[in-house]
C-alpha cells in the first residue's frame, strides 16, 4: 500500500482482482488511507471490497505498497516511476520483515465500520498523533504531508489548530 492515497484508477483496477481471488476463498486484507473516507468514489470501492469478503481497514500512514501471498512470497514495486512492475521476493527472512511491516500497519488501522467522531475532550486524534510523530522525526511539512496523503497547507492548518488548543501550552 502507498504512503498516501492511490489514484482512483489504480484502486478500481485492484477491485476486480480482489473479487476474483475472494471468489476462490483467498483471504484479502486491504489497507486504505484515511483520506479514502472523504472521497465518495474511493469509499464506495472500499465498501464494495468489504462486501466481496475483503477485510478493510483505514490508517493515517500506510506501509509501502506490497502484496503478500501465504506469508511466503511478497511482491513489491520494482520502481516508483513504473507501478506496473514488481519484484518477487521469496527469501524467508525478507518476507518475514515485510509481513511484520504490513501487520504493524494493520494492527494500528481502524475497521471500515468504525465511526470517527471528533471529541473536543479527547487529547489527540489518530491523524494528529501521526502528524506529530512524523514531525518529531524531523520531517518537513512537505514530507509529512506526502506521507499522510494531504497537502502541506493541510499540515500547517492542523498544526495551527493544535497550537491554539488550550492545553497546548500546559506543562511548561
Amino acid at each position: 500500500m502507498p504512503a498516501g492515497p492511490e489514484p482512483l484508477a489504480a484502486v478500481h483496477s485492484g477491485l476486480s482482482r480482489y473479487e476474483a481471488v475472494l471468489g476462490q476463498g483467498v483471504r484479502v486484507r486491504a489497507l486504505y488511507h484515511d483520506s479514502t473516507r472523504s472521497n465518495p468514489a474511493a469509499l464506495a470501492h472500499a465498501r464494495r471490497a468489504e462486501r466481496s469478503g475483503a477485510e478493510v481497514r483505514f490508517a493515517p500512514i500506510l506501509p509501502p505498497p506490497l502484496t503478500i501471498c501465504d506469508r511466503q512470497v511478497a511482491l513489491i514495486p520494482a520502481a516508483a516511476d513504473r507501478p506496473e512492475t514488481a519484484l518477487c521476493v521469496r527469501e524467508p527472512s525478507i518476507v518475514t520483515v515485510l509481513c511484520a511491516v504490513f501487520d504493524n500497519g494493520w494492527d494500528t488501522a481502524m475497521p471500515l465500520a468504525t465511526r470517527i467522531t471528533p471529541d473536543e475532550t479527547a487529547s489527540l486524534t489518530t491523524s494528529e498523533q501521526a502528524l506529530l510523530s512524523l514531525l518529531a522525526t524531523g520531517l518537513t511539512d512537505q514530507n509529512a504531508a506526502s506521507r499522510l496523503g494531504v497537502s502541506p497547507r493541510t499540515v500547517r492548518r492542523r498544526m495551527d489548530g493544535l497550537t491554539r488548543r488550550p492545553a497546548a501550552g500546559a506543562g511548561r
